[in-house]
């Protein structure tokens, strides 16, 4: 009976030995991979400081600071590029004139509107139907020409030729 107690003592210092000895193997293990697992974080930390590093770097570089200002203040450009795209309006005018048969002798444009005189360019009863048909359906023009609100027209003159006033704002939409 002796012999079989001291077996389950044997047996029991063994087990706590093994497990003792998997415990310090585990730990030892689990400190090798902290070490390393801390060695490729410190890794990471230096490229990214780095790498910060580099972005200031370029955030200093005058090109770049222009075009993040260009980029932020895009919207507004644009707007004011619209806003003075002369071209666009000869272009517009130059359109009245060709598909409507009328002449814009003087113009003058400021803040999104066009004031202007328009006159027809035939001296007979086909003048009125010149009038007639370009206020008629220059409202209804889908050209991309047709870039201005035709209000109403109070005043017209009728000599020798048509001649009426103009102020022309320009659609809203294309002031975006």
């Amino acid at each position: 009976m002796a012999n079989t107690t001291n077996k389950k003592v044997w047996w029991k210092i063994n087990f706590a030995l093994i497990l003792l000895i998997l415990v310090i193997l585990l730990t030892i293990w689990l400190y090798w991979y902290n070490s390393y697992i801390e060695s490729d974080n410190k890794k990471i930390e230096d490229r990214i400081t780095d790498k910060n590093k580099e972005i200031e770097k370029i955030k200093k570089d005058k090109n770049i600071q222009i075009y993040a200002l260009i980029k932020k203040n895009e919207r507004t450009l644009t707007k004011l590029k619209n806003y003075s795209d002369i071209t666009k309006i000869m272009n517009a005018m130059s359109y009245i004139e060709d598909n409507y048969y009328l002449t814009l002798d003087w113009f003058n444009y400021s803040n999104w509107v066009l004031n202007t005189r328009a006159l027809t360019t035939m001296n007979n009863d086909n003048a009125y139907n010149v009038v007639s048909k370009f206020i008629s359906r220059y409202r209804k023009d889908k050209s991309k020409w047709a870039i201005f609100n035709l209000p109403f027209i109070s005043r017209v003159v009728w000599n020798e030729q048509i001649k009426f006033n103009l102020t022309l704002k320009v659609k809203e939409n294309l002031k975006k």
